[in-house]
């Protein structure tokens, strides 16, 4: 399936288990819910059948994720790999699971002549891809490869596009590749390379676009965390498909967060996700009261700090894992809590 960043023109092909994805329109504010790869159906959904990484372990849920940036991203445009890199480090500070590590070597196109020829190296199991899990690279215009029989390329008019390769929902490697012949620039007026790269990771990671959804399609956007319908998209979200000319957007929220977490059936207040939300969950919480830090800190919503919210979030999930309803015990050290850590912030 594709989806480009492109100026007006959008594509859509399917060829077996790869997905050749985005297309950011140049063109281009924030949805309140997510949308997944490849806009599976709600009924899909409900049943687990959606795209995503095969998680290294279950507990503690982790994933860790190679990756490469091409060393002469965008023929040496001076902070071009630096703004790729910040935004891997975006995806990496949201999702308290996903570990991305740079790969020693540079991308490698995902194409039938280079899997046929060999000699690179592989991540993940076999027949996952060639060259890291996912691979950051610029082209010209013109640039297109065959795989699996079929042409790839930009069409002409795309900013950028992500390929997925897909095997039975299994997400396996994924080449993301921007144009070239474009202007683009780490800041200003024209088309922002951060911005583009944090919107193919989306795709990379298993979302898409929220103003496509039930567009063409039987999917939906869903409230973070949750497959609860969410609310409309709007332009601001990072996920959009459009990218307008004074569109710098680097900043990842609840949404793109929240979507990761249901991808990837993070439970809202399991700070040590070990899955089961409980007393061990509760002490980070109480540790870390009014502090700026991040998911395994207590800061559950992404707001940047540990307050009451979180601990809603917790009382919410309570004993999840557990198989019980918190007993009245439980229940009056969760109100104690409440109380003790409503007073240290006042004192």
């Amino acid at each position: 399936m594709t989806h480009q960043l492109v100026r007006r023109t959008h594509r859509r092909s399917i060829r077996m288990m790869c997905y050749a994805f985005l297309c950011i329109m140049t063109v281009a504010g924030s949805a309140e819910g997510y949308t997944l790869l490849d806009f599976p159906s709600d009924a899909s959904v409900q049943v687990g059948v959606y795209k995503s990484w095969v998680l290294d372990s279950d507990c503690p849920r982790s994933l860790t994720l190679s990756y490469s940036i091409e060393s002469e991203l965008m023929s040496g445009l001076g902070g071009a790999w630096d703004a790729a890199q910040t935004a891997v480090g975006s995806w990496d500070a949201v999702s308290p699971i996903i570990n991305f590590l740079d790969a020693d070597y540079e991308p490698v196109v995902n194409s039938d002549q280079n899997w046929a020829d060999g000699g690179y190296g592989w991540e993940g199991p076999a027949g996952a891809g060639i060259g890291a899990n996912i691979d950051i690279m610029s082209r010209p215009g013109d640039f297109e490869f065959e795989f699996l029989g079929k042409t790839y390329g930009f069409g002409g008019t795309s900013l950028a596009f992500a390929m997925p390769c897909v095997m039975s929902g299994n997400i396996l490697s994924v080449d993301i590749y921007l144009n070239s012949d474009y202007t683009w620039a780490t800041g200003g007026n024209h088309i922002d390379v951060q911005t583009v790269v944090l919107h193919e990771l989306g795709h990379a990671l298993g979302l898409d676009h929220p103003n496509q959804a039930g567009v063409g399609n039987h999917a939906q956007n869903y409230y973070p965390w949750t497959d609860l319908p969410g609310k409309p998209w709007s332009y601001g979200d990072v996920m959009h498909s459009t990218y307008y000319p004074d569109g710098i957007n680097r900043t990842l929220g609840e949404d793109e967060a929240g979507g990761l977490a249901f991808i990837y059936d993070l439970t809202p207040g399991d700070a040590n996700l070990d899955n089961n939300v409980n007393l061990m969950d509760l002490t980070a919480v109480s540790a870390n009261w009014g502090a700026q830090t991040d998911w395994c800190g207590g800061d559950f919503n992404w707001d940047g700090t540990v307050n009451i919210v979180d601990l809603t979030v917790l009382a919410a999930n309570w004993n999840f894992g557990g198989g019980q309803i918190p007993e009245p015990a439980t229940l009056s050290l969760l109100s104690m809590a409440v109380v003790a850590l409503v007073g240290r912030k006042r004192t």
